[in-house]
């Protein structure tokens, strides 16, 4: 859907206001909550609120062009692709980011397409934060009429994200963690 659970936004951004990302892409932005999120956090509480004064980059993808809104303006630059279709991006799209966001998108891959990506995303980039359900959330159909949409992968707390220096920065209804990436 393109709204997902609110309950960990303070934990988040705490991370983020602590890492202090130059450039952050997110994907799969949904209705664009965390992008307005993300430039309250690193430009608007230092009085960087217009978009000439903006100094930090985020960027969005989100294959669903329909959930286009106002609030996808408070990103620099949207890209309405498909960010897992090898056809439409580069095989190692995203690389050398300071921040990757995936807040609630990684389920709606499957695990043996979701593990290597994620895997990809700590390789190239310098920090991922992922939000997931925390357990079974059926979602067998399409939401809205995205197709995209569908629960494809269930997660169960920390098993999916074996990576050094994991940290857990949520768990309820759904799971959040922070994962420094291995790219400097």
């Amino acid at each position: 859907m393109p709204t997902s659970c609110y309950t960990h936004i303070p934990q988040v951004l705490d991370e983020v206001y602590a890492l202090q990302p130059e450039c952050t892409i997110e994907l799969g932005i949904g209705f664009g909550k965390w992008g307005v999120l993300l430039r309250e956090v690193l430009d608007a509480i230092y009085g960087r609120c217009q978009r000439a004064q903006w100094q930090r980059k985020i960027f969005g993808v989100e294959v669903f062009e329909a959930y286009r809104n106002a609030a996808w303006g408070i990103y620099d630059e949207v890209h309405p692709v498909d960010f897992t279709n090898r056809r439409h991006v580069p095989v190692d799209f995203p690389s050398g980011w300071d921040l990757v966001m995936m807040m609630d998108s990684l389920e709606h891959l499957t695990p043996e397409v979701g593990r290597p990506f994620l895997a990809g995303l700590v390789e190239r980039n310098k920090h991922v934060i992922i939000s997931v359900p925390n357990g079974p959330m059926p979602q067998d159909e399409a939401v809205y009429g995205n197709e995209h949409e569908r629960h494809l992968w269930t997660f169960n707390g920390l098993e999916e994200f074996p990576f050094e220096g994991t940290k857990l920065l949520y768990q309820g209804l759904c799971t959040v963690v922070s994962i420094p990436g291995k790219a400097k």
